[in-house]
């Protein structure tokens, strides 16, 4: 009985110091665990400051879209604006394929374009004015028009009102 007795006890002692090594063992994993879980914590602090800053930056960049959008939009109205107050003269001055380019292909040829206009309307009055005196007056002395001294003094009336056409074309455009 002795002997069952110190078995009993070798045992005892054998499972007391199985269970401390195990204890031990617990505290150092649940040592571990509380480590890992401050760092998760303190790391899922950041984060969530981190999706606050963006979340800020996210709105300011928002505002700052509408703003930009806001503005587009009077731009736009201010283009539609000016479009619609030129589109008459634009129509009067071109010539069917310029509008086949769009405003881009038209403005470029322009003022070119006006000048050829006024030359045109310009010589179709002179034409039309002409053709009155031949009719009213046919005795009429018409020979000066064909004088070439009169004809060079007018181109260079001419070139000196497109230069100054083009100035005044040139101010509209921009």
């Amino acid at each position: 009985m002795v002997n069952t007795l110190c078995t009993s006890q070798n045992q005892a002692e054998s499972v007391s110091s199985s269970s401390d090594i195990k204890l031990k063992e617990a505290q150092d994993l649940f040592a571990q665990a509380k480590l890992i879980r401050s760092g998760a914590d303190r790391d899922l602090v950041q984060a969530l400051k981190s999706v606050q800053d963006l979340q800020e930056k996210l709105a300011a960049a928002h505002d700052q879209f509408r703003a930009l959008q806001t503005k587009l939009t009077g731009a736009q109205d201010q283009f539609r604006a000016l479009y619609e107050a030129v589109k008459p003269i634009i129509a009067a001055v071109c010539r069917q394929e310029d509008f086949a380019q769009g405003l881009r292909g038209i403005i470029p040829v322009l003022s070119t374009r006006f000048f050829e206009f006024v030359k045109g309307g310009f010589y179709r009055c002179v034409n039309n004015v002409i053709s009155f005196i031949r009719v009213a007056t046919p005795d009429a002395p018409l020979q000066q028009i064909v004088d070439p001294s009169v004809t060079a003094e007018f181109a260079q009336r001419w070139d000196e009102a497109k230069v100054e056409l083009g100035g005044l074309t040139d101010q509209i455009l921009e």
